[in-house]
C-alpha cells in the first residue's frame, strides 16, 4: 500500500502594515527643509505684521500682535498635522523635529494671548457721581 504524501505547509508571507523605513539622509533632509519653509513663514508673517522683538509697553501694544499669535498657533498646529503621517511613515527625525516647532511655536502664540490680556490698556475711569436729570424736576447744572 503506498500512502499518499504528505501535505506540506507553505508558510504564508504576510504583509506588513508599516512601510519601510526612508533612507536617514533623506529623512533629515526633508526634515530640514521643512524646517526652513517654516521658519521662513514665521519670519515672513512677522515681517508682515510689523513685528519687533523688542518689549512693548502697554501704550504700544496693537492687536496685530494678537494676529501674530494666531498665526504662530497655525504654524504650531501645521507642524502638528505633518508630524503624525510623518511618523505613521517611519521617518523618525521628520516627526521629531516638528514635534519640537509645533511645542515651542506654540508655547509661544499661547503666551503671546495670554500676556495680551495684561497689556491691553483699561478704559478710562468715568465719573462716580451721576445724577439724571427728569423733565419737571429740579437738576443741578455744572
Amino acid at each position: 500500500m503506498s500512502s499518499a504524501p504528505p501535505d506540506i505547509a507553505v508558510p504564508v508571507r504576510r504583509r506588513r502594515l508599516l512601510p519601510p523605513r526612508p533612507p536617514r539622509a533623506g529623512d533629515v533632509g526633508f526634515a530640514l527643509s521643512l524646517l526652513f519653509v517654516e521658519v521662513a513663514v514665521w519670519m515672513l508673517r512677522g515681517i508682515l505684521a510689523g513685528f519687533t522683538l523688542v518689549p512693548v509697553t502697554t501704550a504700544e501694544f496693537d492687536h496685530s500682535q494678537l494676529v501674530f499669535a494666531g498665526w504662530e498657533i497655525g504654524i504650531a498646529i501645521a507642524a502638528l498635522a505633518i508630524a503624525l503621517p510623518a511618523a505613521l511613515l517611519r521617518a523618525p527625525w521628520t516627526a521629531c523635529i516638528q514635534l519640537l516647532v509645533a511645542v515651542v511655536v506654540g508655547v509661544m502664540g499661547l503666551s503671546a494671548q495670554h500676556h495680551y490680556g495684561d497689556t491691553t490698556p483699561q478704559p478710562a475711569p468715568t465719573d462716580t457721581y451721576y445724577a439724571p436729570c427728569y423733565s419737571g424736576t429740579d437738576c443741578e447744572r455744572n
